[in-house]
Parts: structure tokens; C-alpha cells; sequence
């Protein structure tokens, strides 16, 4: 009987222990907030629609808007990278990156890691809108191609929010190439 019981107790301190190394990496808190269901957003002086895939909170007297929402707005971007928990967001800002003789713009890149793989996020500037089909092409410092993504879809004319995912870590590269292979109906062989 004395062993069962000496069985029992260290089965529960070691159950315990665990509980506190699972319990230290989060919060598990509830709190009291209000959604507010019938905000309106006005965005430098236009009216913008908040999607049903959003909620505005008030929190201690202070309201919590989706940052995907505002950076999509005006005309930044947001991406989440998980591994190393951090929210990473850019404001409207240069269009760097240009098509040849197209017209269509990007920039505003964020790289955030997943496993083996780079999400690129980042904001495209079609002249009008149509299908598109196009790559962005990675290059270290000497030159040397590291990987791609590929950007596909339906963009309106003006600011475009976009996300590809391409293999292996892209987030060192030092330049990149545009390439347009599909823009409407119009098919081409990248250079």
C-alpha cells in the first residue's frame, strides 16, 4: 500500500510540473470587452466597409481595430509570422519593384517564414483591372537566384493586397525581378 501511495504522489507532482511548463507559455485570462457591431471607418476621408471577417472591440476604454483592415486601407500590409511570434506591418510607402512596359508595380514586401517556406506579402499597383499571372524572381548579393513566388489572381485597377508562398528562405535576398508571363488575355515567355 505504501508503495501505491509513493507511486500517487510523484505521478501527481510530476502531472504538476508539467501543467505550470504548459500553463507559463500563454495567458489564459478572460476579460470583459464590447464588440461593436455598427462602427463606421472613415480612412482619409473616405468611407470604407469593415468585412464580416472583422470585429472592432472596446477594451478599457480603448478600441482595438483589425490591423489587417487599416494597413490594407492605406494601402500597407500586414503578415504574421508564427515561429517567431511577431506581427510585422508596412505602411504605404514606394513601390519599388516595376514590370517592363506594363504598367504594374509591387512593393511594400514582407518576408515571414513557415517551416521551409517564405510567405511574401505585399501590395501590387495594377493600371486597370485584369487577370494576372507573374513571378518575382530572388537573387542573393552575387547574383545567384534563390527562389520565386508566384503571383496569380484577379486584381482591380489601383492597390492590391497580395500573398505567394515560395520554397526555402527568401528573406535574405539582395534583388529581385519581375516578370509578367500573363496579363489578361495576353500570353508571353519570360526573358
Amino acid at each position: 500500500m505504501k508503495k501505491v501511495v509513493i507511486i500517487l504522489v510523484c505521478l501527481g507532482t510530476l502531472f504538476g510540473f508539467s501543467l505550470g511548463v504548459f500553463a507559463g507559455d500563454t495567458i489564459n485570462q478572460t476579460i470583459s470587452a464590447l464588440l461593436m457591431t455598427s462602427v463606421k471607418y472613415n480612412i482619409d476621408g473616405t468611407n470604407r466597409e469593415l468585412g464580416e471577417e472583422y470585429g472592432t472591440i472596446m477594451y478599457k476604454d480603448h478600441i482595438y481595430v483589425p490591423i489587417r483592415f487599416v494597413a490594407e486601407n492605406t494601402g500597407g500590409v500586414v503578415a504574421y509570422e508564427q515561429e517567431s511570434g511577431t506581427v510585422y506591418m508596412k505602411s504605404k510607402g514606394t513601390l519599388e519593384i516595376n514590370s517592363e512596359g506594363d504598367g504594374v508595380s509591387l512593393g511594400n514586401l514582407i518576408m515571414t517564414k513557415e517551416a521551409d517556406q517564405t510567405r511574401v506579402s505585399g501590395v501590387l499597383d495594377m493600371p486597370y483591372t485584369d487577370n494576372l499571372e507573374s513571378t518575382i524572381n530572388f537573387f542573393d548579393k552575387n547574383g545567384i537566384k534563390i527562389g520565386f513566388v508566384v503571383i496569380k489572381g484577379y486584381f482591380h485597377e489601383g492597390m492590391n493586397n497580395f500573398e505567394a508562398v515560395g520554397q526555402g528562405d527568401l528573406r535574405q535576398y539582395a534583388s529581385t525581378k519581375y516578370e509578367i508571363w500573363r496579363l489578361g488575355k495576353h500570353y508571353r515567355t519570360p526573358k
